[in-house]
């Protein structure tokens, strides 16, 4: 595939960043494994993910002081998925964390064998897979790609 050719479904990675601390949330721990409804943050974002179509490479990245809490997550909440959750150690800025995703996914990126990867934050779970799966299509096409969600809902005074 050449760069910006349209594909019906782009072969994805989709990373998915844990790695805050959560400090201002105030609930002493990283907050992407509070629970919302029943199942962690992160958890919510990993499973909107884990269900896109073209789908190859789940990336977690994750805080090192997390890792027990990350895989105690991934084991209980998403062992039905059918793509392997591959948690990775990131940095510690966004951007560091980020870059050790990227990292982690050179030689796939490289072969030639990823068409799109997905960054997503774990903190904002409520995104739809609908939504990620246009990204990952417009991104394909385009080069890259950047959603945006209408606010037609404001009042405006």
């Amino acid at each position: 595939m050449t760069r910006h050719q349209p594909v019906n479904e782009p072969r994805v990675a989709a990373v998915v960043l844990a790695g805050g601390s959560g400090v201002r949330a105030g609930a002493g721990r990283n907050k992407v494994y509070l629970p919302l409804a029943g199942r962690t943050i992160v958890a919510r974002s990993l499973a909107t993910m884990a269900g896109l179509p073209g789908l190859s490479r789940l990336i977690l990245v994750i805080r090192p002081e997390d890792a027990t809490l990350a895989h105690d997550v991934v084991a209980e909440e998403l062992h039905q998925s059918a793509v392997a959750v591959e948690v990775v150690t990131g940095g510690s800025t966004r951007h560091a964390s980020e870059e050790s995703a990227l990292h982690h996914l050179a030689d796939a990126v490289d072969a030639g064998s990823i068409d799109v990867i997905l960054i997503h934050d774990a903190a904002r779970p409520l995104g739809s897979r609908q939504l990620a799966a246009e990204v990952a299509r417009a991104a394909a096409v385009h080069g890259g790609a950047v959603p945006g969600v209408a606010a037609d809902d404001l009042v405006l005074t």
